[in-house]
């Protein structure tokens, strides 16, 4: 897999493929850009799944602190409760 810079935008493209579509006529520039956007929308939707994960672990370490270790970071045991209740996806 190999990579272009084309207008500030990154082009990633596989050799062998596009050789063998320049052989048959097919428009390679379309094909290194629909095969970016592939890429970057299964990048950005790992990436969310990612975050969402992260989110939930915080909240639940939160939720398994004491007291006195809440206090010591700001944070009262109700905050902590009101916050481990919303879903993964909130913020």
């Amino acid at each position: 897999m190999k990579s272009v810079n084309l207008n500030d935008k990154m082009y990633f493209y596989n050799l062998a493929t596009i050789d063998a579509h320049l052989k048959t006529g097919i428009d390679v520039g379309r094909l290194v850009i629909r095969s970016y956007d592939w890429i970057s929308l299964f990048v950005s939707k790992l990436e969310m799944f990612s975050v969402w994960m992260d989110r939930s672990r915080q909240r639940q370490a939160l939720l398994n602190l004491d007291d006195h270790l809440l206090a010591d970071i700001g944070l009262d045991r109700d905050t902590v409760i009101g916050e481990s209740s919303k879903n993964f996806w909130q913020v």
